[in-house]
């Protein structure tokens, strides 16, 4: 099996905000890179594990989506209330 350096980092979870820690991690001799978030099968995940990143993400495109029903839902397109 082989693992994708340029793919592949690594995250500390922890609940204290005043303890930085980073290691040096080291595959094949490459490097491995200290995240704040990741997402990882669809979930987005951060390093105190409040899934705030994900909640915005989230609220953003729900946002834009409810904008567009706002706008096309205007009297002035003429659409009938029962189409939309």
């Amino acid at each position: 099996m082989k693992i994708s350096v340029e793919k592949s980092c690594y995250m500390i979870f922890e609940n204290k905000t005043k303890v930085k820690t980073n290691l040096n991690l080291k595959i094949n001799g490459n490097s491995l890179n200290n995240e704040e978030k990741v997402k990882f099968l669809g979930i987005m995940l951060d390093s105190k594990l409040t899934f705030s990143p994900m909640v915005a993400d989230l609220k953003e495109r729900c946002n834009s989506r409810l904008h567009l029903i706002k706008y096309l839902s205007n009297r002035k397109w003429g659409l009938k209330p029962e189409t939309l």
